[in-house]
């Protein structure tokens, strides 16, 4: 009889495990190719396309920039960011083809595999209700399933930050090498995703210096040290070339320290900020908009529950290690600032902190009244749940801001449906990729690879971020003729006829794609009137000569593009 309980509850809590998975799937993968990539997920997914560091700008330059080549050592890493997520992105990208469901692809599978990494985590350690629950708050936190649906560095990040903790608790608990050498190796790749990550050292060294000193005498520490500085390999050889070279670490790492180079002139002023009490409002006002009410007021009571716990030493290592994980990383982002995508790396220990408190009130108010905990939690949970459906998966969001959905969402334009019209009507088949080596290289142009000899004219005033994954990629990587109508228009004596010297190398037609709806526009050169009056002017002169036009709507039907066909 016993046996048949136990296998029971087994089977039950097999079943809720993959409801929770499965929830967590349908919330990372459902429409995923809906959001545009419109922000620094644009320049990612450019660079990592053609593994190729260049942004086209005069304010923020790279090795190939510098030098007129790629020096030997550029490519082990870029100039803002460190390769880890690059590499990922480039591989999916071969695998499956350049398109937007690829791009986003790796991030919605790290998302996932989060999920399971927190229950396994907290199923190590707790009982099995606990690591479930956790689980299922990360499956439907909205603000985790956000970072899982774009191409932010942070998203696979996440996934290296709690392995490293995983590992690290698993010493604490068990004491084998391996695990502390792991948790070594998986704070570098953390590091090697992006340099957010490097409160996870520190936070290490906090617990062991409050709660095992003794570990400091032992081997392992020492190797696990070791495999760090193994795995950091190529972004310390990249940096001990740019310093030796230009005197400045790359740009991310340069802020971190204090260094301003005239090379990242465009984000020289970020750093290390002293408004403390500034920063740590910003950090509360982020969680409070990106998590449903009731779901922020349970998070925040829970971490507050851990910290009294251990000033209580009521906490096992689990919770000892959770609580200088979050505390390492609130200093820090006391220090540089809070951003919506920063702070979500903190998302799965607040949660794993959730998952603690619930399992405490419970065995604190005995058992007829645990039920009473699960059932505000699980409030909690569908609300969240609602929430984030909301948020992520709506087109058109119900109800409130902040209240039923959050103003972190996806963007959707209309950007991927100019995307499928570029691959479809305009380069339906595409040249070899090839990536510049040189500097004499970019901006080539080579139009006998297409069928038909035509050009593509795009306005300038096109959103710059969504320019660089949408337009910027056939130029660079296929050497197409895609070009920005207003610099064609200064490069021309004053009333010249636009399309002569298209004529003169046979060009037999021109696309030009006009920004027909604020929202695909670039916030700052949409202010600029002479850029823009331009780009207006054609577009009503084209409208007078009645060419051809496709239209391009966004998925709430209304029109953000018009393609114009100019035949020559």
């Amino acid at each position: 009889m016993r046996t048949g309980l136990i296998q029971n509850r087994f089977r039950k809590e097999h079943i809720f495990l993959l409801v929770v998975v499965l929830g967590a799937l349908f919330f990372r993968f459902t429409w995923l190719s809906n959001g545009d990539i419109v922000s620094d997920d644009a320049l990612y997914s450019f660079r990592a396309l053609g593994w190729y560091d260049y942004l086209g700008g005069g304010n923020q330059t790279t090795p190939i920039q510098w030098f007129g080549e790629i020096p030997w050592w550029g490519n082990l890493s870029f100039h803002d960011a460190p390769p880890l997520v690059f590499a990922v992105q480039n591989v999916f990208f071969r695998i499956f083809g350049e398109g937007v469901f690829a791009a986003k692809l790796p991030f919605a599978i790290a998302g996932s595999l989060l999920v399971l990494l927190l229950y396994i985590s907290l199923r190590t350690f707790k009982e099995e209700k606990t690591a479930l629950l956790g689980a299922l708050a990360l499956a439907v936190s909205s603000y985790a399933i956000w970072i899982s649906r774009v191409g932010y560095l942070e998203g696979v990040e996440m996934v290296f930050i709690v392995l490293g903790f995983f590992l690290f608790a698993r010493y604490l608990q068990e004491g084998k090498r391996r695990h502390l050498i792991g948790w070594g190796a998986a704070a570098a790749a953390a590091l090697l995703s992006k340099y957010t990550a490097i409160f996870v050292f520190p936070a290490g060294i906090l617990y062991l210096l409050i709660w095992r000193r003794d570990v400091f005498k032992r081997r392992e520490l020492w190797l696990a040290g070791l495999a760090f500085l193994i795995v950091l390999t190529p972004i310390i050889v990249y940096n001990a070339q740019v310093f030796a070279a230009k005197g400045h670490f790359d740009a991310a790492l340069s802020s971190m320290v204090g260094m301003h180079p005239e090379d990242f002139r465009l984000i020289a002023a970020r750093g290390v900020s002293s408004a403390f009490s500034k920063n740590a409002a910003d950090i509360v006002s982020v969680f409070s908009k990106t998590f449903s009410p009731p779901f922020f007021a349970l998070l925040m009571l829970s971490a507050a529950h851990l910290a009294v716990k251990a000033v209580r030493r009521k906490s096992d290592p689990l919770e000892g290690f959770l609580l200088a994980n979050i505390a390492m990383c609130f200093a820090m982002f006391l220090f540089v600032g809070a951003s919506e995508r920063y702070l979500v790396i903190l998302v799965p220990f607040l949660i794993a902190s959730l998952a603690v408190f619930a399992f405490d009130a419970g065995r604190w108010l005995k058992t007829k009244h645990t039920a009473l905990v699960y059932i505000w939690v699980a409030a909690a949970c569908i609300w969240e749940a609602f929430y984030a459906f909301n948020t992520n998966i709506l087109i058109t969001p119900i109800g409130k801001e902040r209240v039923t959905y959050s103003a972190q969402r996806f963007t959707s334009y209309g950007f991927n449906e100019l995307d499928r019209y570029m691959r479809t009507t305009v380069f339906p088949v595409l040249p070899r990729r090839m990536s510049p080596t040189r500097q004499s290289e970019m901006g080539g142009i080579d139009i006998s690879v297409l069928p038909k000899k035509e050009v593509v004219f795009f306005d300038e005033t096109i959103n710059w971020f969504a320019y660089s994954w949408y337009l910027q990629r056939y130029l660079t990587y296929y050497r197409l003729p895609v070009i920005s109508f207003y610099n064609h228009i200064k490069s021309l004596p004053p009333d010249a006829d636009a399309f002569a010297p298209l004529r003169q190398v046979g060009v037999e037609g021109v696309y030009y794609i006009f920004s027909a709806n604020d929202a695909v526009l670039d916030p700052v050169k949409k202010d600029m009137g002479a850029m823009r009056k331009v780009e207006l002017s054609f577009a009503e002169y084209l409208n007078e000569k009645k060419f051809k036009i496709d239209e391009i709507k966004d998925k709430k039907g209304a029109t953000a593009f018009i393609i114009y066909y100019i035949p020559l």
